[in-house]
């Protein structure tokens, strides 16, 4: 077992490492809702990527710096006063910390002077740092120079305060947003005609001399269209007086100019505004639309997005639509700002602003993606769509991709149970503190309207929306051990080993879901997962009663049931045996002391009943990049037959019991309940299935390797059902079509030509 407490991913997503965005002061961060460059202040940039956070900060989380060479840095507009932030030693397999750790200053962000170096942090606690930068220095940055193995760095609520400053220092504000030296005005127009004023905050952050302005003029073909009806001649320090600008627009659309103000700033003496001036309702149309849109490093759970600038640069930038399934017909409206996660229609913005790469969140295996750029400029009710023939393309996730992983594993040898502890057990075990970090940021959660994320409670199908990272406290949300820590042979598994140190089956990933604490986490406590036959509470989809036997039981919502199960049996196949433990289902204790078996026939009802859908084996696959390990019953759902969970034997006949026990394998369809045709087939597939009553089934698709590469489920009524397949992706062989209902399963063979 390799044990780590770092992890870097690499997801394609387009890294900004020299921001040239200035910041104005004071700024600060506080890492609450850190993900990487996106999620910084303008003018804040970083190169670390993956795991981005600690759950214990100084308040809420804080920045995690684990690599050598990663880094915070800030670029400010004025010189810095005396700036403060938290340090804290994280440790994995050693017990002190050592290496190298920098803040360094820089006037030009090229070249870097030490403002102080550490080679020793506090382990046991936060400690508050004060450094004061030259007043020449407009960078700054937490740089980790020399990295040692185990040894990593906790940063919290970094804050950069205004410097002193003595001469003339001119600032421009528009409706409160600092306008930086060569930056662009918000939107501002009136009808053809007609004058409209833009009103300019001009601030003097000297704190000894007046700054005194001699004019403002304007350039570019549209300056006529422009006129400084008010310009303040001198304001204190500290002060501030307003600058207005007429604009009276003599056609429609966008009409940009260049206001320069001419003042004693001894470094901005000349300063530049892009003004955005439109006459009429909307900024002008963009006339062309982006090229070449491409998909790289696709895979069933991640794909980077890319594509070529229009040829004549949008001012606003591009707005991209997906859909699953089917192309996109919607469109976004002209006078309407849109926000990542904001529905049109039926499609769902997945990306806006001025680049030209993204990764789009939430995908799943072996599904069609389907997307539309479009062009705008302006912003604001000015805003302007370009919807005719925007580019569009669509990409299909791949499916279960073990590849040779299994290639050792033989489900019909005698080693089978050891062979396959072997091959699973072998792992990167991640800390369950970065839960959030990995699972929920970077597969589980997603984008939903107004900028805000949601995620599911797998056991109740609650969807919990929340604004930045999750909270496991305030958002009153839990990372759940599918298989109790109680019931663990290593229990406490969460408290042992070095650093307060966490055992891979506490931390292993394939067996925690998000679940909601209070109304689910809290509720299934560690009972047994069952059918609860008398209801004591329920919680949406998900009840907790006695079963049929009298024993407490907690019974998850249907689409969770089979994976539940899986779950339960990898974590039995993956330690059994460990440190001479035995792993099974056998007994576990209660709250009260009873001991009492979990169901392994439940648990293998549920896993046939509903098998491993599209999302389940996204999940798997990026399991195995995080943790290089895979759980083999969602590979190889028929492998369950061959284990004993009860006391973790080997069945060397997968149709003797305990499969047969479980009511699914010998409870068939009737033939003439059931057909498969054509057969021989080709592109397409049809299912007919006569059902004796209104029900729930899936349908799968297993090649002769027991691999399944096809999964659905499906509503029937009681009467005849037809549930036709597209099966063209798949290459020509002979397969298995499995119907799992609650009548019974049909397995039909079919060939595809």
């Amino acid at each position: 077992m390799k044990k780590i407490i770092y992890l870097t991913i690499i997801n394609c997503s387009l890294l900004i490492f020299n921001s040239k965005a200035q910041t104005p002061l004071p700024t600060s961060y506080d890492f609450e809702n850190f993900a990487g460059q996106a999620s910084l202040p303008a003018g804040w940039n970083t190169n670390i990527d993956g795991v981005f956070t600690y759950q214990v900060g100084v308040t809420g989380v804080a920045g995690k710096i684990d690599l050598e060479g990663e880094y915070i840095q800030v670029f400010t507009a004025d010189p810095m006063g005396a700036i403060t932030f938290y340090l804290k030693a994280w440790l994995g397999n050693v017990s002190s910390w050592s290496g190298t750790f920098k803040v360094q200053e820089s006037i030009n962000g090229t070249t870097w002077t030490d403002l102080a170096s550490y080679t020793t942090l506090n382990k046991d606690a936060y400690d508050l740092y004060t450094l004061t930068p030259a007043s020449a220095s407009r960078y700054v940055r937490w740089y980790f120079d020399t990295k040692v193995s185990g040894c990593n760095v906790g940063i919290d609520d970094i804050a950069i305060p205004l410097g002193q400053i003595i001469t003339p220092e001119i600032q421009v504000e528009q409706n409160s947003v600092v306008l930086f030296d060569g930056g662009t005005s918000q939107a501002f127009g009136s009808a053809v005609g007609s004058p409209v004023n833009a009103d300019f905050t001009i601030r003097n952050l000297s704190v000894a001399q007046n700054l005194t302005l001699s004019g403002a003029t304007f350039s570019g073909p549209n300056a006529g269209a422009y006129l400084a009806t008010t310009v303040p001649s001198s304001i204190a320090p500290g002060a501030t007086g307003t600058l207005t600008v007429q604009f009276i627009p003599s056609v429609s659309g966008s009409l940009p100019a260049t206001m320069t103000i001419a003042n004693n700033d001894p470094d901005e003496g000349s300063y530049t505004l892009n003004l955005y001036g439109v006459g009429g309702t909307l900024a002008s149309e963009p006339t062309v639309q982006a090229t070449n849109l491409s998909f790289n490093n696709v895979k069933a759970y991640r794909y980077a997005v890319s594509f070529n600038q229009a040829s004549t640069q949008p001012d606003g930038g591009y707005l991209v639509l997906r859909k699953t399934g089917s192309a996109v017909a919607d469109m976004p409206a002209d006078g309407a700002s849109y926000t990542k996660g904001d529905y049109i229609g039926s499609s769902q913005v997945v990306y806006v602003g001025a680049g030209n790469s993204f990764v789009p969140k939430f995908n799943v295996a072996s599904t069609a993606y389907h997307f539309a750029v479009y062009t705008f400029n302006g912003d604001g009710t000015y805003t302007n769509y370009n919807t005719t023939s925007p580019l569009t393309g669509s990409v299909t996730t791949t499916g279960a991709n073990p590849g040779t992983y299994y290639s050792t594993i033989n489900p019909t040898t005698p080693t089978f149970l050891t062979d396959l502890k072997n091959k699973i057990y072998t792992h990167t075990s991640l800390f369950y503190g970065n839960y959030e970090q990995t699972m929920v940021r970077l597969f589980e959660s997603r984008d939903t309207t107004g900028g805000e994320s949601v995620i599911t409670c797998v056991y109740s199908g609650e969807n919990k929306v929340y604004t930045g990272s999750l909270s496991w406290t305030t958002d009153n949300f839990s990372r759940e051990h599918t298989y109790c820590q109680s019931w663990m042979p290593s229990y406490p598994a969460g408290t042992s080993g070095p650093n307060g140190g966490e055992l891979p089956e506490y931390n292993d990933q394939h067996h925690l879901f998000p679940t909601n604490q209070n109304q689910a986490n809290a509720v299934r406590s560690n009972n047994a997962l069952g059918k609860v036959v008398t209801v004591t509470s329920t919680y949406l989809g998900a009840k907790y009663g006695k079963d049929a036997n009298g024993i407490n039981v907690y019974e998850p919502r249907d689409s969770h049931k089979g994976d539940a199960a899986r779950a339960m049996f990898y974590m039995c196949a993956a330690y059994n045996g460990q440190s001479g433990n035995a792993w099974d289902l056998n007994v576990v204790l209660m709250p009260s002391g009873n001991a009492l078996v979990q169901d392994q026939n439940i648990l293998r009802q549920w896993h046939f009943q509903d098998p491993p859908d599209a999302w389940e084996i996204a999940r798997n696959e990026f399991l195995d990049s995080l943790q290089g390990n895979r759980n083999p019953f969602i590979d190889n759902p028929d492998w369950v037959c061959n284990i004993n969970f009860s006391n973790m034997t080997y069945i060397a006949n997968p149709t003797a019991a305990p499969c047969e026990s479980s009511g699914i394998e010998n409870q068939n369809i009737q033939s003439t309940d059931i057909s498969v045709y054509p057969n021989p087939a080709k592109d397409f597939l049809n299912v007919s299935l006569n059902a004796n009553t209104n029900q729930a089934l899936s349908i799968s698709i297993q090649d002769i390797s027991g691999k399944v590469v096809f999964s659905e489920k499906y509503k029937a009524a009681a009467g005849n059902n037809q549930y036709p397949l597209n099966i063209s992706s798949l290459a020509k062989g002979n397969y298995f079509v499995k119907i799992v209902s609650a009548d019974g399963v049909g397995v039909r063979k079919i060939v595809k030509e």
